[in-house]
């Protein structure tokens, strides 16, 4: 399963910098919470959001070719993180992608290359920016 989650993890990143443009980018907010404890100075939790934002953005996009910034987080108290990242899809407005990832939570848990289930508490995205 860990190869596997690999292997995805590298054909993500392939679609990730096959040049999709990076105009036109949702701007967006997520609390993520783990299913278990998680320390990032030990697990890459920015592995695991970039991960699975680009994977379900992916999946549900017309072309399958997404652009992923790359995220940022603030580890708050009890395993909470508040998480920033830009992204687009080929084929999709951005008012369509902020459309997508808040209607999100409550569709996990969601697995990164990590291991860790992640689920996606809460999604606010913004064009524009």
């Amino acid at each position: 399963m860990a190869f596997k989650l690999f292997t995805t993890f590298i054909a993500l990143a392939a679609v990730v910098t096959a040049g999709v443009a990076q105009s036109d980018l949702a701007s967006c907010d997520f609390v993520f919470t783990p299913d278990v404890p998680v320390d990032p100075a030990v697990t890459n939790v920015v592995a695991d959001f970039n991960f699975i934002t680009g994977r379900e953005l992916a999946i549900a996009s017309p072309t399958g070719e997404v652009f992923v910034q790359g995220s940022t987080f603030t580890e708050n108290p009890d395993d909470v993180f508040s998480v920033h990242n830009d992204l687009s899809a080929v084929d999709w407005t951005c008012a369509q992608v902020s459309e997508f990832f808040e209607g999100l939570p409550a569709q996990g848990p969601f697995e990164g290359p990590s291991g860790v289930n992640w689920n996606i508490e809460t999604a606010v995205c913004a064009c524009g920016n």
